[in-house]
């Protein structure tokens, strides 16, 4: 049987780390963005994929059609994209969230905060739900989103400390904006600190 050579397969949410931060900085050069995600995903202990490979995802995620989904978010488009009427007031409060600190809120934004409305979660799990799920369908892989099953079901460890894979590695990266992963990882290493 023949030895497989080379690097080992990337990992589902170094692939998403790759197309996220494509889609942030979409005027950055490939290879300028490459090098730097490299020293990122190093920097985070993971391996890294080669510039090559990194460059085909970037253009992946650039040149992959914006969903409909992935447009703005307005009640006039509730015909097309209904919100039940009993989640409406917490999907516009989060529209005006977004609003206040100027960023988008897209119609899949929309969609998981009428999902999770009735759940207890942090408030911006919907988002991060919402940028896997685009990124998922980008790689056009099938979603995973295990972690978020067992964060919302509250299994043991999960609502303590709940380091989603993307999330945590896009808080590293700013592509999600007052992501609560970096204020609890923050609060853990404090916690950390202390006890050692």
């Amino acid at each position: 049987m023949k030895e497989k050579r080379g690097r080992p397969a990337i990992k589902p949410s170094i692939k998403q780390l790759i197309c996220a931060k494509a889609l942030k900085d979409k005027d950055a050069p490939r290879l300028a963005l490459a090098v730097e995600l490299k020293n990122l995903i190093e920097e985070m202990g993971e391996i890294s994929p080669s510039e090559e490979t990194m460059m085909k995802l970037i253009s992946q995620a650039r040149n992959h059609p914006v969903s409909e989904l992935d447009k703005p978010w307005s009640i006039a488009r509730l015909d097309d994209y209904p919100i039940p009427p009993k989640e409406l007031p917490k999907v516009i409060r989060e529209y005006r969230r977004h609003m206040d600190e100027g960023t988008e809120f897209t119609i899949r934004q929309a969609k998981w905060v009428a999902r999770l409305s009735d759940t207890e979660c942090p408030e911006s799990l919907p988002d991060i739900i919402a940028k896997t799920e685009q990124l998922y369908e980008i790689l056009g892989e099938l979603p995973d989103f295990d972690v978020f099953d067992k964060l919302l079901a509250g299994l043991p460890g999960q609502s303590d400390n709940w380091q989603v894979p993307f999330a945590a590695m896009a808080s590293l990266a700013g592509i999600l904006k007052n992501d609560p992963t970096r204020k609890e990882a923050q609060q853990n290493e404090r916690v950390n600190s202390a006890a050692r």
